[in-house]
């Protein structure tokens, strides 16, 4: 993303990516673990851990 900001092309990959919303991960030993894990990604720069004025994007 970082790459795409620089070039200006940024805002054209987020309005085609998924919405943040949309975006889940589920970690656990396999797809039917009871002990799953279920993160989102941050909803802005303030909750993300990343060190980057571009986060991922999917």
């Amino acid at each position: 993303m970082e790459i795409f900001r620089r070039i200006g092309l940024e805002k054209a990959v987020r309005t085609a990516g998924l919405p943040t919303e949309q975006v889940c991960f589920y970690r656990g030993r396999d797809l039917v673990d009871a002990d799953y894990v279920r993160t989102g990604l941050a909803q802005d720069s303030g909750e993300s851990t990343e060190h980057t004025p571009s986060p991922g994007l999917i």
